[in-house]
């Protein structure tokens, strides 16, 4: 929610939101293609040779936004400043 001195307040602790969690709020889908998260842009879905490389990429974007949380880069944040 919208602070009241132009900040924002957290719904939850940062350490339950995750750099995905943002990223998707403000970006929407993560899919590097669209017919990763919907097939039915494509005809040649079935036959798309770099298909499993970008449903791989996304996978690992996903895991990897994932495991990073607002609290992690709140000290990672923290420790550039020192």
């Amino acid at each position: 929610t919208r602070g009241a001195h132009v900040g924002y307040r957290l719904a939850k602790s940062p350490t339950l939101i995750s750099v995905k969690d943002i990223v998707q709020a403000l970006e929407g889908n993560l899919s590097t293609v669209e017919c990763v998260k919907n097939p039915s842009v494509c005809k040649r879905v079935k036959s798309c040779v770099t298909r499993d490389v970008w449903e791989t990429l996304d996978e690992k974007i996903t895991t990897t936004l994932s495991s990073i949380t607002l609290d992690d880069l709140v000290k990672s944040q923290g420790r550039l400043k020192k």
